[in-house]
């Protein structure tokens, strides 16, 4: 595994465990966050990741559910998540980006499983500015961007249809324009970036 930090966009976390020689049962090199997002339990991965593991080679911090911890809980963690330490694994796990700060989502590896790629984009945090927009670029996948640019087209029609209004309209053009740009050759990262500095 290249990443020490890793954010699923589902709940399909056991392959990723196991790839580390994890499993649930009876573990204590495992902790498992997953009913309490307070500052205690916060403490209790600090307090974790300064021992030594006991019968793994390393050790693995499992957040369920991610974005249940308020932001300031997560910005107490971000330091732990960019730099776990050696031989310390972070995997965090959502079904809503948007309530995930985005200097977490940028130091993670981000996973996103099928059944959650259409709703991506949409929950991903709106960029405000040329860095945040680059930021939330990098957190998508190369070989998944158009796909993801294609499911994020096909949401916006149907919202389209619901609810015409001409800023959703201008939407779906520099999306079809970032499509086309990718079936003209262009590299899928550039054209995401185009999507997404248009936003701001």
């Amino acid at each position: 595994m290249t990443f020490p930090s890793t954010l699923i966009i589902g709940d399909n976390y056991q392959t990723l465990l196991e790839s580390l020689g994890h499993s649930q049962l009876q573990n204590p090199d495992l902790i498992i966050i997953d009913n309490d997002y307070s500052i205690e339990a916060v403490r209790k991965i600090e307090n974790f990741l300064h021992k030594l593991s006991y019968n793994h080679k390393n050790k693995v911090v499992l957040i369920k559910n991610a974005q249940n911890l308020d932001l300031i809980h997560q910005n107490t963690l971000l330091k732990n998540i960019e730099e776990p330490g050696e031989n310390n694994y972070f995997i965090l796990t959502t079904n809503n980006l948007s309530k995930i700060l985005p200097t977490i989502i940028s130091r993670c590896h981000l996973i996103i499983q099928k059944q959650n790629i259409v709703s991506v984009l949409q929950n991903l945090p709106v960029p405000t500015d040329i860095k945040s927009a680059l930021q939330i670029s990098s957190t998508i996948e190369k070989n998944s961007i158009k796909e993801t640019l294609q499911n994020e087209l096909n949401s916006l029609q149907q919202n389209l249809v619901k609810n015409p209004t001409p800023k959703l309209s201008q939407k779906i053009g520099i999306l079809l324009k970032s499509l086309e740009f990718i079936d003209s050759n262009l590299d899928p990262r550039l054209a995401l970036d185009y999507y997404l500095l248009n936003q701001i």
